[in-house]
C-alpha cells in the first residue's frame, strides 16, 4: 500500500509516465532473462489463430513444430509458420521456418513474403551469437552480419508461435519485471525490452467460453499476452488495435 501511495505522489507532482516508469524500475528492479529450456514440445500439432484489426477478422495465423531432428550436430527443432491477412484488397503472405535447440538458442530462420507481385526473402544463419543475414527482394541482394547479445531471443512482433516459444522457455513469476533482448530479423533490430508479470489473473472470452489467464505487457512495444496453463492464447497490440486470438 505505501508504495501505490508513493507512486500516486509521484504521478501527481511529477506528471510524467516516463518518470512514472523509471520510479517503478528503481522500486522493482527486473531480472534478466535466463533461459531454463524448453519442455518437450509436440510434434505435429497446428496452432491456429484469427488475425483482429479493428475488432474485424482480416486473416490467419498458423504455427507448428514440424519435427524435432538433428541440425548441425545438435538436436533441435524444426518449426514452421503461416500467416495471411488482408487489407483494403491487398493481401500479405508470410511463410517462415525457424530451427532452434531445447535452450531456445536460434540456429537458422527464414522468411518468404509475399505482396502482389512482390516477393521479399530473409535467410539468417546464426553462430552462436553471430547472425549472418541475407535479405532478397527483387533483383536486389543484400549481406549484413549482426552481433546478438547472449540469450537475445528471436521473434516477429505478431507470430504468435515465437512469443509462445519465449513464453516456454522459462517461469514467470507474478509481479515480477522481466528485461530480455529482442531480435526481429525484418527490421534487423535488436532492442532491449521489459516484459511485466501482472499479479493476479485476467478473464478473457473465446466463443462464449471463459478462461482465466495470467497477463503479461511488453510496454515499449504495446503489447500484451494471456496466457491459459502454460498456452499462449491471445496477443493484443493496441497502438494498431491487433487482437490475434487462438482458435479454440
Amino acid at each position: 500500500m505505501r508504495k501505490i501511495v508513493i507512486l500516486a505522489l509521484v504521478a501527481l507532482v511529477l506528471g510524467s509516465t516516463v518518470l512514472i516508469e523509471m520510479y517503478q524500475t528503481i522500486i522493482n528492479p527486473p531480472d534478466d532473462y535466463v533461459p531454463e529450456g524448453l519442455p518437450p514440445l509436440d510434434v505435429g500439432i497446428r496452432r491456429d489463430y484469427g488475425f483482429y484489426k479493428d475488432g474485424e477478422l482480416v486473416g490467419n495465423y498458423s504455427f507448428w513444430i514440424e519435427e524435432f531432428d538433428n541440425y548441425k550436430g545438435q538436436a533441435a527443432y524444426y518449426s514452421r509458420s503461416l500467416t495471411t491477412v488482408t487489407l483494403e484488397e491487398a493481401t500479405i503472405r508470410l511463410e517462415t521456418s525457424y530451427i532452434f535447440n531445447d535452450d531456445l538458442s536460434p540456429l537458422e530462420y527464414r522468411l518468404n513474403a509475399s505482396l502482389a507481385d512482390e516477393t521479399h526473402i530473409i535467410i539468417c544463419n546464426f553462430d552462436g551469437w553471430i547472425v549472418d543475414v541475407l535479405r532478397e527482394a527483387q533483383d536486389m541482394s543484400t549481406e549484413n552480419e549482426v552481433e546478438l547479445a547472449v540469450n537475445t531471443v528471436l521473434i516477429d512482433n505478431n507470430m504468435l508461435g515465437h512469443w509462445d516459444l519465449f513464453f516456454k522457455s522459462f517461469d514467470p513469476e507474478p509481479g515480477k519485471r522481466l528485461k530480455f533482448n529482442m531480435f526481429v530479423p525484418q527490421r534487423l533490430e535488436t532492442r532491449e525490452v521489459n516484459l511485466m508479470s501482472e499479479i493476479g489473473t485476467k478473464v478473457i472470452t473465446i466463443n462464449g467460453v471463459e478462461y482465466e489467464c495470467q497477463l503479461f505487457g511488453v510496454p515499449e512495444l504495446d503489447l500484451f499476452f494471456y496466457i491459459y496453463q502454460g498456452e499462449l492464447l491471445e496477443l493484443r497490440e493496441t497502438t494498431q488495435n491487433v487482437e490475434i486470438i487462438r482458435y479454440i
